[in-house]
């Protein structure tokens, strides 16, 4: 008998949810945890009228 074949990962479709807020949201607690270490940074946003601008400098 033929070996049965597995069905592919390809069948399992991850989503991206589109909502920037919840992008924000994670890079907000990306830096968070980066500020725990004790490392020293600088975070910048921009609400311009037709996107986000984020700057993070983080001190050598």
């Amino acid at each position: 008998p033929k070996p049965k074949k597995k069905k592919a990962s390809a069948d399992v479709k991850k989503t991206i949810s589109r909502n920037v807020k919840i992008a924000l949201n994670t890079l907000q607690q990306a830096i968070g945890m980066i500020e725990k270490t004790g490392t020293s940074l600088q975070q910048e946003t921009e609400d311009l009228e037709d996107e986000y601008v984020i700057t993070i400098r983080i001190h050598k």
